[in-house]
């Protein structure tokens, strides 16, 4: 029975994603900046309105982000692959990357999973759960943030990647289905070239 309803899951959301696809795009892809990011040797499709940070990029960790909600998908990529892909090395790598590139968030262990999973084809680790910050500052006192969180880690092309995306939305968690969901649909798009 868990098997039929596993499978009746994954076709649900396949069938959920292929529909977010047209509002996630609907409004267009910003082709210039799908074809920017090329650059990095991969390919990602981005939505209209969107925006890409390149601080970091010397450092293999290039992030896009949109606002209103505050939508952050990141990219991090070595030059070689990785060996040992486990769970707890890639809730480490995700936290030392974000801790570094975005002010200090981790994430809360207790109401994150991650485990195998098969990413474009590739034996991977998928990370869910939630990141939170205890550090954020706005008018002179300290805030705390923090949201759901999905990630991949993966060798593919010769080259390891992490590729993450993440969510502020202080609202119900039932608007917030909507937002990951869009999510996933442009970290679908993820092609190293």
């Amino acid at each position: 029975m868990s098997a039929v309803r596993s499978r009746l899951r994954s076709g649900f959301k396949r069938r959920l994603l292929e529909r977010m696809d047209g509002v996630t795009y609907g409004r267009g892809e910003d082709k210039k900046l799908t074809k920017e990011i090329e650059k990095y040797g991969f390919k990602l499709r981005v939505p209209e309105k969107w925006y890409l940070d390149e601080r970091y990029a010397e450092d293999n960790f290039i992030w896009i982000h949109a606002f209103s909600p505050n939508r952050l998908i990141f990219v991090y990529w070595e030059d070689e692959e990785r060996e040992g892909i486990t769970r707890d090395a890639m809730l480490d790598l995700r936290d030392s990357l974000a801790h570094e590139f975005y002010e200090g968030d981790t994430l809360y262990r207790p109401l994150t999973t991650a485990g195998p999973y098969f990413f474009r084809g590739n034996q991977a680790v998928k990370l869910e759960g939630v990141w939170q910050n205890d550090s954020l500052v706005a008018d002179g006192r300290v805030i705390t943030g923090g949201g759901p969180m999905i990630s991949f880690a993966f060798n593919e092309e010769g080259r390891f990647w992490m590729v993450d995306a993440m969510l502020f939305y202080p609202d119900t968690p039932r608007k917030k289905i909507f937002w990951l969901n869009q999510l996933e649909v442009i970290l679908a798009t993820f092609e190293p070239i």
